[in-house]
């Protein structure tokens, strides 16, 4: 198969699979024939360029992830849907950098893809405020929008489209879907992307006086309309509310029940190596997710298996502090926060909605392209 096949194929299953309630089969299809793909890219990777720091931490962790799978089959029954999801996340970043290797992720199609994947994230967005609608009037006394971290994930995307006029567009999309949302730690985690986007734009255009001028006066309005959007939104302001009063919608007690769990544990070997793969799950008093990435994978992998996630991290401040190119180093930057402090208020690498950065961090290993990019006024201005 020829990587531009591949590159296009797993685009086609990454709308496919936003836009699943379309088609009259199960998404499972789209997210098998993704992850199939990737693993193909993987070997190919592997054997073809070999892997860098960051996608050996990667590879590690998927390996990690799988190995437990199959063993707590022993013990507990794993949900498939969990390591479905956690290869399709993960094991995008590897096919991506594989993709970025060949030199097939262009300027273009990162263009494309931006487009696209917000298009079909607009509709995905709506169809999961319906079914959150329906759970509030049926289940629940509250519940949130999660879909708006498709927009979240998509912000990094946007740093490398070099049609500012499209960038300025999709950035404003994502923001109004994000405050639609009204998710609390994706609009946080959404302040540093949004941050390094802005001042990438002063830094292109800072020999124009008149650029300048018209950027800080598209930031105005920008930040204006956010504003309103905001007020507007009741739901997000009485959430907001709720914070400052301390609620924390019951994350402070799902916490502390996970440390004790852990940290009272009576054999040591658990404390080691966990409780097996959806431990939190199986074990737990609430029977339900942590929403904190470190102490579910504490129960369910131990001290091994928060070592294997941390080096995830590390390995991307290592490659962070090598990197000299200020428009490479924000996307890496997006990437690392975005990933980061979604560790701490939600499921990261069990999100597939995390594999939306992939695509990114792909572009990350295109060499050629980044000695094209200059913050040249002619190439990168406002208006290009």
């Amino acid at each position: 198969m020829s990587c531009i096949f591949i590159r296009n194929a797993l685009l086609f299953c990454m709308i496919g699979n936003l836009l699943y309630f379309l088609f009259p089969f199960p998404p499972v299809l789209w997210r098998l024939s993704f992850v199939g793909l990737s693993l193909y890219c993987g070997y190919k990777n592997a054997t073809k360029f070999g892997f860098d720091i960051v996608e050996k931490s990667i590879v590690s962790f998927v390996f990690l992830n799988l190995i437990y799978f199959f063993a707590s089959y022993l013990w507990l029954t794993p949900s498939t849907t969990q390591i479905g999801n956690t290869l399709y996340a993960l094991l995008a970043f590897i096919s991506f950098a594989y993709l970025g290797k060949s030199g097939v992720l262009m300027s273009k199609f990162i263009t494309l893809s931006g487009i696209l994947l917000i298009v079909a994230a607009i509709p995905s967005f709506y169809y999961a405020q319906q079914l959150a609608l329906i759970k509030l009037l049926t289940e629940a006394d509250d519940t949130t929008v999660n879909a708006s971290v498709l927009f979240l994930m998509l912000l990094p995307m946007v740093l490398i489209i070099r049609n500012r006029m499209i960038s300025l567009i999709l950035f404003c999309v994502c923001l109004f879907f994000l405050i639609q949302g009204a998710k609390r730690g994706n609009i946080v985690a959404a302040v540093i992307p949004s941050v390094l986007y802005i001042w990438m734009l002063f830094k292109e255009n800072r020999k124009s006086f008149f650029q300048i001028l018209l950027l800080i006066v598209a930031i105005i309005g920008i930040a204006i309309w956010a504003k309103d959007i905001i007020l507007a939104n009741e739901y997000l302001i009485g959430r907001y509310e709720k914070t400052l009063e301390g609620n924390s919608s019951g994350r402070d007690e799902i916490y502390q029940t996970l440390w004790n769990m852990w940290y009272e544990a009576d054999n040591i070997l658990t404390i080691i190596f966990g409780y097996g793969f959806d431990g939190t799950i199986a074990f737990s008093p609430r029977h339900s997710r942590g929403h904190n990435d470190w102490l579910e994978i504490l129960i369910d992998f131990g001290i091994v298996g928060i070592f294997c996630y941390m080096r995830i991290f590390l390995s991307m401040l290592k490659v962070l502090r090598n990197m000299r190119i200020d428009i490479v180093r924000s996307i890496l930057l997006s990437i690392f926060f975005i990933w980061s402090l979604k560790t701490l208020y939600s499921m990261g690498f069990t999100d597939e909605a995390l594999a939306l950065m992939a695509i990114p961090f792909g572009f990350l290993y295109m060499k050629d392209n980044f000695r094209k990019i200059t913050f040249v006024r002619n190439e990168n201005s406002l208006f290009y």
